[in-house]
């Protein structure tokens, strides 16, 4: 499944002409549209939202020894 935007033009017996991709191949396809008129409406616009207040963590590093390869830490490799 894929999404393609693209332009349509309808006329007054109702039919719509569209030209797809050329790597669109020949068959059957079930389609979902979403019409939208050529000049949208303006949306309001909302004021943005505020930072996110995250708390700090302080760290003194990883131990020495800490390497963290895959091996050490999943065991599902196979090479």
């Amino acid at each position: 499944m894929r999404t393609i935007e693209m332009s349509a033009k309808v006329d007054e017996e109702g039919k719509m002409f569209l030209e797809l991709p050329p790597d669109v191949l020949p068959g059957e396809y079930q389609i979902v549209m979403v019409l939208q008129e050529a000049s949208p409406m303006v949306q309001p616009v909302k004021p943005p939202k505020p930072p996110l207040k995250l708390h700090i963590f302080e760290w003194e590093g990883w131990p020495k020894d800490a390497t963290f390869s895959r091996e050490e830490l999943y065991d599902d490799v196979e090479y």
